[in-house]
C-alpha cells in the first residue's frame, strides 16, 4: 500500500490533492516544527482577476518553537473576512452553491488551534472532491518520530504501508538508500501544473483547490487526476 504525508495546510492548491489522490493512506504530519508565513497558515484565492492571500493570524510572541498541533489562532475577525472574500470572489461561479453551506460552517465556528481548523477543512475537501482512502491519520496519533527520511520511514512502519509517496519538492533531502535498507519503497509524485477553466482572466497558477471546485463541481476529481 502507498502512504502519503503532508503538513496540514490552509486550503491547499491542486498539486497537494493530486499527490494524495494517488495514495491508499494519508497522514497529516502535525507533530513537527511550525513554520510561519507558509501555506500552513495561508492560502491564495483569485479576486478581481488577481491573486490574494488569505492568512490566518496566529499567536507568535514567545512561541517561535511550536509544533504545528500547538499553534493557537488569534480570533481577530479573520473568519468573517476570509469567508466574505471567498463569497465575493466566487459567488457567481457555476458550483459555488454546491459547497457554500458546508464551507461557510467552517468559518462560522470558533477554532482555537490552527491544526484543528486546517485538518478538518482539508478532510472535508478530500471527501467533497471524492478522493478515497483506506485510512487518514495524524502523525501525533501514530506517535511518528524522526526527521526528514527517518520520519517518512516511521510513517510507513506505523501505517503498515510498503511505499511512501513524496512530492517532488522533497528530492533535496530524501535518502532513498535508507528505504532500500529498510525493505521499503519510495516514489516521487511527478505533478505537472496545468491550466483549467478558471473564473476570469488571466489564468493564475497556484490558487486554492476551491478555485477548481467552484468551476468543476463533481468533475474536480477528473482535473486532479489529469495533472
Amino acid at each position: 500500500m502507498i502512504v502519503a504525508g503532508h503538513q496540514p495546510q490552509y486550503m491547499p492548491y491542486l498539486g497537494f490533492f493530486n499527490k494524495i489522490s494517488k495514495a491508499d493512506v494519508f497522514v497529516f504530519v502535525d507533530n513537527i516544527q511550525f513554520t510561519r508565513k507558509t501555506w500552513q497558515q495561508r492560502t491564495l484565492i483569485k479576486s478581481d482577476n488577481k491573486p490574494v492571500y488569505l492568512t490566518i493570524p496566529v499567536k507568535k510572541h514567545g512561541k517561535f518553537d511550536q509544533l504545528i498541533n500547538e499553534v493557537e489562532i488569534i480570533d481577530d475577525g479573520w473568519r468573517k473576512k476570509h469567508w466574505k472574500s471567498i463569497a465575493l470572489s466566487y459567488g457567481k461561479t457555476p458550483y459555488f452553491h454546491l459547497y457554500k453551506d458546508a464551507l461557510e460552517d467552517f468559518y462560522n465556528k470558533e477554532w482555537l488551534l490552527l491544526n484543528d481548523f486546517c485538518s478538518a477543512l482539508v478532510s472535508y475537501l478530500i471527501d467533497a472532491i471524492g478522493i478515497k482512502f483506506k485510512n487518514i491519520y495524524t502523525s501525533s496519533q501514530l506517535n511518528v518520530t524522526g526527521k526528514k527520511t527517518d520520519l517518512l520511514l516511521d510513517i510507513c512502519r506505523k501505517t503498515g504501508c510498503d511505499t511512501y509517496l513524496s512530492g517532488s519538492g522533497s528530492k533535496a533531502y530524501v535518502e532513498e538508500e535508507k528505504f532500500k535498507e529498510a525493505g521499503l519503497n519510495h516514489i516521487f509524485n511527478e505533478y505537472m501544473p496545468m491550466t483549467y477553466s478558471q473564473y476570469g482572466e488571466p489564468f493564475i497558477e497556484g490558487m486554492a483547490i476551491i478555485d477548481v471546485m467552484f468551476m468543476y463541481g463533481p468533475k474536480t476529481i477528473d482535473v486532479i487526476k489529469g495533472c
